[in-house]
């Protein structure tokens, strides 16, 4: 019986072994993985123990060519970066010309400690899961370190995993959120269970299609059932009525803990936090910033307002603000006596106590009157 008992394990195992998922990892901290690339525009470079720093004071590219004997159905990417740096994941299409690449923009967040990036690539047309070669490109200016690549391809077992575990993924409470309640999506990478409600139209398969899918074929079943005069009438419908209500219910409970969950977010973010650790949804700490200041900017007419969600922000400022109201740093003029700037990590103050932007003056000289984060202060004009 134990020897039956063990074949059985066996039998179960074998195929969720061959169905692991694969990964090839490749460190920038190893002088065997950087021997591949090519690099070009690349001011200066250091390898430390974490990684390879990176400098551009011009455009810059590194690529390499890439046989890995999987597919590629997801790409992860670790650095580090003194300040925002739009770049771009390159690629090679096999049977493109040479040095045709294919450029995906996305954005280095400034980040003193390691952070992460993950791309759905299998979300744009134009990926090849078999690229021949790979690499990254950088805008002038850049100071970067890269510290690892991850490239992977997922076995069946791991989809279905993941899909399971994108139910439970609730998107976030957004300004749309009244016109566009879009349920539950199913992924089937990680980067894209992250990535699920970060567009519109989200990510992922709806599974409103597939209990669409699931409710035609009950209700084909049962009037079959019904054709063959193997249930009654009143049978069919009664246990079309019961499946129906069963998916019903059980949708029903997983949009209610997605509503409850925003109120549950809320309360403890905002109401249930101390002022100085409230955030608000995608405003983060926008609105316990503005409490802060909004004493002091009474005594200023004008004020400039950066952050990088002006399209959000803007007006909530002004409403938040008034009488004093917010100018953008391009029409900014004499009348203008403070500055409120909220996220932005390419600015700095010199030792002019000015503040600059990549190293260019944007204000005459003032005081940091009110810093709430390393990139979010009130900035007072000094007369």
């Amino acid at each position: 019986m134990k020897k039956y008992g063990l074949l059985l394990l066996a039998i179960l195992f074998v195929p969720l072994s061959a169905n692991a998922k694969t990964e090839t990892t490749w460190d920038f901290n190893n002088p065997d993985t950087l021997s591949a690339w090519d690099g070009k525009g690349i001011s200066a470079f250091n390898m430390t123990e974490d990684g390879l720093i990176l400098q551009a004071t011009e455009q810059a590219h590194m690529t390499r060519p890439i046989s890995l004997g999987h597919d590629i159905q997801e790409v992860y990417l670790r650095y580090r970066s003194e300040r925002h740096t739009e770049a771009r994941l390159l690629w090679h299409q096999k049977g493109a010309a040479a040095n045709a690449y294919v450029e995906l923009p996305f954005m280095m967040e400034r980040a003193v400690e390691p952070k992460e990036i993950w791309f759905d690539v299998t979300n744009y047309s134009q990926w090849d899961p078999q690229t021949d070669r790979i690499g990254i490109l950088l805008p002038p200016g850049s100071k970067v370190e890269l510290q690892k690549m991850v490239f992977a391809e997922y076995s069946l077992f791991d989809k279905i995993w993941i899909g399971l575990k994108s139910l439970a993924k609730p998107d976030a409470y957004r300004a749309w959120s009244i016109n566009f309640l879009w349920g539950p999506r199913l992924g089937t990478t990680e980067a894209e269970r992250m990535n699920l409600f970060m567009q519109k139209p989200p990510r992922g398969l709806s599974v409103n299609v597939i209990l669409y899918v699931i409710c035609g074929l009950l209700l084909g079943w049962f009037l079959l059932k019904m054709h063959r005069k193997i249930l009654t009438r009143q049978l069919a419908t009664v246990g079309f009525l019961l499946c129906f209500g069963v998916l019903w219910i059980g949708y029903d409970l997983r949009m209610g803990a997605e509503l409850i969950g925003y109120a549950v977010d809320d309360a403890q973010s905002y109401w249930f936090a101390e002022p100085s650790e409230r955030t608000f949804r995608e405003r983060d700490d926008f609105n316990a910033f503005v409490e802060e200041i909004a004493p002091k900017l009474k005594k200023h007419d004008y004020y400039t307002f950066m952050t990088p969600n002006m399209q959000t922000l803007s007006s909530i400022i002004r409403y938040s603000t008034f009488p004093s109201l917010p100018v953008s740093i391009q029409n900014a003029n004499a009348n203008v006596t403070a500055g409120v700037f909220l996220r932005e990590p390419d600015l700095d103050q010199n030792i002019a106590k000015q503040i600059v932007r990549r190293g260019l003056p944007i204000s005459p000289p003032g005081e940091i009157t009110v810093k709430r984060a390393p990139h979010t202060f009130l900035f007072e004009i000094t007369r």
